[in-house]
């Protein structure tokens, strides 16, 4: 009998040694997962910063996928081209530049896969149907193992008006310089004539 009851206790302190490694072990695990939780807390604030710095960013922020498919539009890119949200994201590259020849558009994709940040100035089409000219910024973005590219684009519509009545400006003050020119010496040339 005493055979039994050492082999029960031998049983009964490895069952107290087991159970007090596991909770040893559950011990850590906790504490693991407490860790995870704070490091995926501090991961959605980030996330949750950068989309509100995103959604409020003054230029208009695109996404699209390789097939150049609209997946993201903050809140300016929809108010540049007046769509709404759910519009956008169901239009493409296509649908919204202008003027870009297929040239144009292969050497951009080819710089852009590349991994370079393509630099342009370009058209956007507007809902209601105008263009205006925008400075575009294209690159390469990978996310969560999907490639995507991304799109910045700036309403310099009233830039380059400035820019052309500024040249217009220009080309009247060479205008005047030159009639003013003409005419001093055609002046001169008259008071020779009647002074002779």
């Amino acid at each position: 009998m005493t055979h039994n009851s050492d082999n029960l206790r031998e049983e009964l302190l490895a069952m107290e040694k087991a159970h007090e490694a596991l909770l040893d072990e559950i011990a850590d695990l906790r504490a693991e997962n407490e860790e995870l939780y704070l490091d995926n807390e501090d991961l959605r604030e980030g996330e949750s910063l950068i989309r509100a710095l995103i959604e409020k960013a003054p230029d208009a922020f695109f996404v699209h996928d390789l097939e150049g498919r609209f997946v993201f539009a903050n809140q300016a890119a929809c108010e540049l081209l007046d769509y709404s949200r759910e519009e956008v994201l169901s239009m493409s590259v296509q649908d919204v530049e202008y003027g870009i020849s297929p040239e144009q558009m292969s050497a951009y994709w080819e710089d852009v896969g590349a991994g370079k940040t393509v630099h342009t100035e370009g058209l956007l089409k507007h809902k209601n149907g105008f263009h205006m000219a925008a400075d575009i910024r294209i690159g390469l973005f990978d996310a969560a193992e999907k490639t995507v590219i991304y799109g910045i684009a700036r309403d310099i519509s009233e830039r380059k008006k400035m820019e052309e009545r500024l040249r217009q400006s220009h080309k009247m003050e060479a205008v005047g310089t030159l009639a003013g020119g003409i005419a001093h010496d055609f002046n001169n040339i008259l008071g020779i004539i009647l002074g002779c």
